[in-house]
């Protein structure tokens, strides 16, 4: 699917651990900027991985 490691490493908290994250969580979990963050988010969510829950600041990522 061509998912990076910070990309596994989210999904894998996120199913098995029933963690939802925002984007500047995941930021500073894996040291990245935000728009980085937002943007592997994202290509989650077109995968049909997680779901967007939330718009604009308050947006939240889960396991779909």
């Amino acid at each position: 699917l061509g998912l990076n490691e910070r990309q596994i490493e989210a999904l894998r908290l996120m199913v098995n651990e029933g963690r939802e994250l925002s984007n500047k969580e995941y930021g500073e979990m894996f040291g990245v900027a935000t728009r980085i963050a937002s943007r592997e988010l994202v290509q989650l969510v077109e995968t049909g991985m997680l779901q967007q829950v939330g718009r604009g600041r308050s947006t939240r990522y889960r396991a779909a």
